[in-house]
């Protein structure tokens, strides 16, 4: 039982980095870059989405205890479930 707790807990580590994968493309796409000011703005949307990733990560590693509340790691999953299926259009696609 603690492997699949642990298996759950780091499944959703990697989950949130797929959230805020999505949001950056997303973020990409939505941005109206031109070609003087495009390298400034990519590095400082990426800044941005790795900052809040960075900061969900902790919450969610708080939020959960380690994974050791069985409880609040089930809502964190359904709520990073959520997410993603929020930001579907912005997964990769098979190729």
């Amino acid at each position: 039982r603690t492997s699949t707790m642990l298996l759950q807990h780091e499944q959703g580590h990697f989950d949130l980095t797929e959230v805020h994968a999505r949001k950056l493309r997303q973020a990409f796409a939505d941005a109206k870059l031109t070609r003087a000011d495009a390298a400034q703005r990519v590095a400082a949307l990426a800044d941005s989405v790795t900052r809040a990733l960075d900061a969900r990560q902790d919450m969610y590693d708080q939020g959960t205890h380690y994974g050791r509340d069985e409880a609040e790691q089930a809502a964190w999953s359904t709520r990073i479930g959520r997410e993603l299926d929020g930001l579907a259009a912005w997964a990769v696609k098979d190729r």
